[in-house]
């Protein structure tokens, strides 16, 4: 089995065990790999996250999952770590709503955002062989344009 297989089992697993922690309803994985996690808010299903090309969160299905009801305010550190996570959202009110969102987003972050989303370490090594020294790209599309208007630039320059 080669290292691209195993990563595969492990992101599947790791997303399995969110649906068992509560964090979805539903998870679907699609033929072509991608992968789509569901909720149901109010007797209605909810698309929460694809890993496909139109890869996307919702923030706020989640916050409404995870955040319901009164309890104790959440501690200053979790949202501290939620930020330090790059969680998009908006912050949760209750301490049980952060403990569960923070479980679901360091799942979800682990197995979706950096494996799927997040700019590949060949694209950041790119970026830095052409001296790129600006904010570091927050997606793998992102990365791409960068790298081709750097490029575009760069020939642009040889060919004056």
């Amino acid at each position: 089995m080669d290292e691209v297989q195993k990563q595969a089992i492990e992101r599947v697993r790791g997303l399995a065990a969110m649906v068992d922690a509560g964090n979805f309803d539903e998870i679907v994985t699609r033929p072509n790999g991608v992968h789509e996690g569901y909720v149901v808010v109010g007797g209605e299903r909810r698309a929460v996250f694809s890993t496909g090309p139109e890869a996307f969160f919702d923030p706020e299905a989640v916050l409404e999952v995870h955040d319901r009801g009164d309890g104790p305010a959440a501690r200053p550190g979790q949202l501290t770590q939620l930020r330090n996570l790059r969680y998009p959202g908006p912050m949760p009110r209750t301490e049980e709503g952060a403990t569960r969102l923070l479980e679901f987003w360091q799942t979800y972050y682990v197995n979706v955002v950096r494996n799927h989303l997040s700019p590949t370490q060949g694209q950041l090594q790119a970026l830095a062989n052409f001296g790129y020294d600006g904010p570091t790209p927050a997606t793998r599309d992102e990365a791409k344009r960068l790298l081709a208007a750097i490029q575009a630039e760069r020939r642009k320059a040889k060919a004056a």
